[in-house]
């Protein structure tokens, strides 16, 4: 699916990013980091198999949320660049309307209104 290779590519941006970290930066701020987006890219897989998606797509949606104030900590503490955090903040709306759209198509399948 998609969402998956685009979220991985984050990912595995990301990941390279997080090692170059000073370590109290890699601990304070780049294990949560990181955490959040295994959390994210297995909540995304598992929502491709499972039938009852929906709720794994809604805490995948809150981890985005996550994320993005992960992401301008990293740029107030002056790990990331203002360039870098507006790539990933790109990256993210993007992986975020594929989402929404996810979310609205199984939601219209149900018959429930958001």
């Amino acid at each position: 699916m998609e969402i998956t290779e685009k979220f991985y590519a984050i990912l595995n941006w990301y990941t390279s990013r997080i090692s170059r970290f000073p370590r109290q930066a890699r601990i304070l701020i780049g294990q949560p980091l990181q955490q959040r987006l295994f959390i994210t890219q297995d909540l995304l897989i598992e929502a491709v198999y499972n039938p009852n998606r929906e709720k794994l797509l809604k805490q995948s949606n809150i981890c985005l949320d996550q994320l993005r104030y992960l992401t301008r900590l990293c740029v107030d503490q002056k790990l990331l660049s203002l360039k870098q955090m507006q790539f990933v903040a790109k990256e993210l709306n993007i992986i975020g309307g594929m989402l929404g759209n996810w979310i609205k198509t199984i939601t219209n399948r149900a018959g429930i209104s958001l």
